[in-house]
């Protein structure tokens, strides 16, 4: 058993709480028995005395045999004892006085009795004591043993969590632990439990990704290499039409490679934002540009509408995070369809919406859009490395904000961004 073991550490932190309780308890039972003593002992003087002085006063009394006491005139000389009259003079007695009404009227002896003195409270404080000393012991045996089998359980329990974790480290993802424990235990087992989940949904998404990626790189890669192939052999000629082609493929795989980059870079704990005074206006003007060949060849209607004047934010990253959902708006809206783009102030937040008219998302796609690597089944042909709205709801969180979607036939596809103030 190691010593920085788990059970070790539960165990013996029992022990110790169960001998501190046992000390604690001898030394209250021992502090009990010392104070009754002592009351005992000042209740035996008080009530000696007060024999004494109604034995003075010539009133009848009885006075237990336990409880040795000697009587005295103002001459000293010995008129009552319980023990007998051999005492007649108490001149070389430690005498007490007995005053009545602030007048000495006698004096009186008692010797001081030990408590312990008497056989009845000796054999009582036996009696007590040996019942404490096994009522202590019982309950360590039996406190030992529940700690014992606590320390067991939640060793068991710990060694099964870690073992699935070491299976977790080494890809095993997709499994479940079933481990019965206390709630504290059982959270943990529910948290290692989505963990496995979503790794393994992780893994699904990075598996697609690469596959699409792979496509999405091979095509313009394998379309370059026949075109330069084709140039180099004299099969195709070399002129400014197919230049262009070829450049515009090399955009395509920047555009992707970009994306990457810029992902990275956000999900970066080291990242900080540039806070500054967004202007509104100009904003606006830089979405306006964004597509505007997309937009025009297929008479797409816009609108832009905004109640501020200015808002607090990092102006690059959130015209990067927005660019994108407009992209996305316009590849997806139909031809004479519309998109609207509004900002507003609602409570303590600014509210950003872009609508659009074009294709509905299917309902068990929308959970899934912002996933970083997915891309939905419409998404899949067109061009994009699907992960524009991810690097959108990453700069929105950056801004401890919120984005969502709603689409429907009625009313379209709305993203909607929520900053707070």
């Amino acid at each position: 058993m190691k010593i920085n073991s788990i059970f070790f550490r539960i165990f013996s932190g029992f022990l110790i709480i169960i001998t501190l309780f046992s000390i604690i308890l001898l030394v209250s039972y021992n502090w009990g028995l010392s104070s009754a003593i002592k009351n005992w002992s000042n209740y035996h003087l008080k009530n000696s005395k007060s024999l004494a002085k109604s034995i003075l006063l010539g009133n009848e009394v009885v006075v237990p045999q336990d409880n040795p006491i000697f009587v005295y005139n103002l001459d000293r000389e010995l008129i009552f004892s319980n023990r007998g009259l051999g005492r007649k003079s108490g001149v070389d007695q430690e005498l007490e006085p007995i005053l009545s009404n602030n007048i000495l009227t006698g004096y009186y002896y008692s010797p001081r009795m030990q408590f312990l003195d008497i056989e009845a409270n000796k054999e009582f404080t036996k009696a007590i004591t040996k019942a404490l000393i096994l009522a202590l012991i019982i309950s360590t045996i039996i406190a030992t043993i529940i700690a014992l089998l606590f320390s067991v359980n939640i060793s068991r329990s710990t060694q099964k969590i870690v073992k699935f974790l070491k299976r977790l480290s080494k890809g095993d993802s997709g499994s479940y632990i079933k481990v019965e424990g206390s709630t504290e235990v059982q959270e943990i087992i529910n948290a290692i439990n989505n963990l496995s989940r979503e790794l393994l949904r992780e893994e699904e998404l990075r598996s697609q990704w690469s596959r699409d990626i792979a496509h999405d790189l091979r095509t313009p890669i394998a379309a370059l290499k026949a075109q330069f192939e084709g140039m180099e052999s004299g099969v195709l000629d070399i002129n400014i039409g197919r230049i262009k082609q070829n450049i515009k493929e090399v955009y395509r795989l920047e555009y992707m490679v970009e994306d990457l980059s810029e992902l990275m870079k956000l999900e970066d704990p080291k990242t900080s934002l540039y806070i500054d005074e967004i202007n509104t206006l100009d904003l606006i003007n830089q979405i306006k540009i964004i597509c505007v060949e997309d937009i025009n060849k297929k008479k797409i209607k816009t609108s832009f509408n905004s109640s501020l004047t200015s808002f607090i934010g990092d102006e690059m990253l959130l015209y990067r995070g927005i660019s994108n959902i407009w992209v996305n708006a316009v590849r997806h809206t139909n031809v004479g369809g519309s998109i609207t783009f509004s900002i507003y102030q609602q409570d303590m937040n600014i509210i950003i919406d872009i609508n659009n008219s074009g294709e509905i998302i299917p309902k068990n796609e929308i959970s899934r859009i912002f996933d970083r690597l997915y891309r939905g089944e419409k998404s899949r042909s067109s061009q994009g490395s699907g992960l524009g709205l991810t690097i959108c709801q990453q700069v929105v969180s950056l801004h401890n904000g919120d984005i969502t979607v709603c689409s429907d036939k009625s009313t379209g596809t709305t993203f909607s961004i929520k900053l707070p103030l």
